[in-house]
């Protein structure tokens, strides 16, 4: 950043759609091994383009004979938060049996339902050419971070040994909403030129650290709301 001059704005997007599909290997009923010939519905991510900003504006002029910069903006790290797989439907027909058997039509559902985590660093920023061929920059960001996913959990007592032996009323769906506590990081870098031609520079942040607060909401299934209750859904991660 040092070495721009003047008043520079910067308006940035990603726009990544993740193409992920899922397939659960089943076991072998002669051999009691997985085989990949026999395989559940193929599920596909439908959570479509997920978006990325980048935006920043800054200014650069001297300090002391030399190059200085500084600047604000916003930006989403590079990632896909979005991710949407079918909703298992528990409903049942008039005989009693799943109109759309979860095991068949949501495979997916004890790994993942649906997610959306949004994470954006707002960012004070500035750099000095300490020297023509040596520049340091240092930047200061506040962390802010949403995060929502749904997914189900077993109640079962045993794991089945092949999911025709899954047993879908013992399912239960789990959604969870939380937000990010305040946080703030940085990140500092340092440029060196030794030629016109050639630079090197090297970025160092340290780890984000995130704890949330918020809620996680548990729908008991046919059998779990036979057998427990639920009292609160406050939950911390």
């Amino acid at each position: 950043l040092s070495q721009l001059r003047g008043v520079h704005l910067l308006v940035d997007v990603q726009g990544l759609n993740h193409d992920v599909t899922f397939r659960r290997r089943d076991v072998d009923p002669q051999t009691g091994d997985f085989d990949d010939r026999i395989q559940t519905e193929e599920v596909r991510n439908a959570g479509g383009l997920f978006m990325l900003p980048f935006i920043a504006l800054g200014y650069g002029t001297e300090l002391a004979g030399r190059r200085f910069h500084a600047s604000v903006g916003v930006y989403g790290p590079p990632s896909v938060g979005r991710y949407q797989f079918p909703e298992p439907n528990y409903e049942k027909n008039e005989r009693g049996n799943f109109a759309e058997n979860p095991i068949k039509f949501a495979p997916q559902r004890y790994g993942l339902i649906s997610n959306d985590i949004i994470i954006l660093y707002p960012t004070l920023a500035a750099s000095y050419e300490v020297h023509r061929t040596f520049s340091v920059g240092v930047s200061l960001q506040y962390v802010y971070s949403q995060f929502t996913f749904r997914q189900a959990v077993t109640s079962a007592l045993t794991t089945p040994d092949s999911q025709a032996r899954e047993d879908a009323n013992y399912d239960s769906l789990v959604t969870v909403d939380q937000v990010g506590a305040p946080a703030v990081t940085g990140i500092l870098g340092v440029q060196f030129r030794p030629t016109e031609f050639l630079q090197v520079g090297v970025s160092y942040r340290p780890p984000v650290p995130i704890s949330a607060e918020g809620t996680a909401v548990i729908e008991l299934g046919e059998v779990p709301a036979q057998l427990a209750t639920i009292e609160g859904d406050r939950a911390s991660f």
